[in-house]
């Protein structure tokens, strides 16, 4: 981060991814006259009589003006009191580590999300063919078991080439047959550790058959328009949250990152839940 420099009088103010800043007068004696001298005296005696006069109605004045004041000063504590007795403003939220531009990229305009309008939407970007996005799994499964209640997590496959189209296929059969969670962590191990292509609707019928679904019910999801669908609106969903690489996260319809972004898997699951939290603070 770059300083810049202030004037002193203002001192104190102050991963990895598959992808696609006075002078007196001299005076002369004169003799006066006796006469002069008691008219005068007596010209002073009165002015210093009026002056004496003047002198006691001012204190007489001021005397009733600190009456008024001090009249006026249980009002004066009784609006003390009230404000001292306002409740403390509710304390700030805590400031994010994660800084938008660097760590994350806020959307504009955010996008829709699938998820209840009461819950904060978590979406994975993946492709089971992506190494970096398997070895990502074992943080997400972690995070699933302890995630915020307000938090509603979906996948979403992209499809980068021909081979990552077909396994997203295979992941919305298996949504449409309500085995997806079953099926992501072995497909992703069928695909990286076994080495299996999964890469043919028999070689994907095989797979199916270890949960229990036949391949006639595996090539009917598989080739079902409810399929079709759902491959067209995750290509929508890749181009709308500007996806270029995976694993990414999608936060709410309104923030983007990755491991490379933040350093790491385990930084990227910490901004999930920050992000989450803030969405979650602004909608209460």
């Amino acid at each position: 981060m770059n300083l810049k420099t202030l004037p002193i009088l203002f001192l104190f103010a102050l991963g990895s991814a598959c992808s696609d800043s006075a002078d007196q007068a001299t005076s002369t004696a004169v003799e006066i006259p006796a006469e002069q001298i008691a008219e005068t005296d007596a010209t002073e005696a009165t002015d210093a009589a009026a002056e004496t006069a003047i002198e006691t109605e001012e204190q007489v004045i001021t005397a009733g003006e600190s009456e008024d004041a001090a009249a006026e000063e249980p009002e004066a504590s009784e609006k003390i009191v009230l404000a001292q007795a306002d409740p403390d403003p509710s304390p700030a939220a805590p400031e994010s580590r994660f800084i938008d531009g660097k760590h994350y990229t806020s959307l504009i305009p955010a996008q829709p999300t699938s998820s209840p309008p009461d819950r904060i939407e978590v979406a994975e970007v993946f492709m089971f063919s992506c190494p970096h996005c398997y070895n990502f799994q074992p943080h997400i499964q972690q995070w699933l078991k302890n995630k915020a209640s307000y938090v509603e997590f979906v996948r979403i496959p992209v499809n980068f080439n021909p081979l990552a189209r077909e396994h997203s296929r295979a992941y919305y059969a298996a949504v449409q047959l309500g085995i997806a969670e079953q099926i992501s962590i072995p497909f992703f191990r069928e695909f990286h550790t076994n080495r299996n292509p999964l890469n043919t609707p028999d070689r994907l019928a095989k797979f199916f058959s270890r949960f229990d679904i036949s391949e006639e019910d595996f090539l009917k999801a598989f080739n079902s328009f409810e399929v079709d669908s759902r491959v067209r609106q995750a290509d929508k969903l890749t181009r709308r949250y500007q996806i270029s690489g995976v694993p990414a996260v999608v936060i709410n319809g309104k923030y983007v990152s990755g491991a490379d972004k933040v350093g790491g898997y385990e930084n990227l699951i910490a901004l999930m839940d920050d992000l989450a939290a803030q969405e979650n603070r602004a909608r209460n």
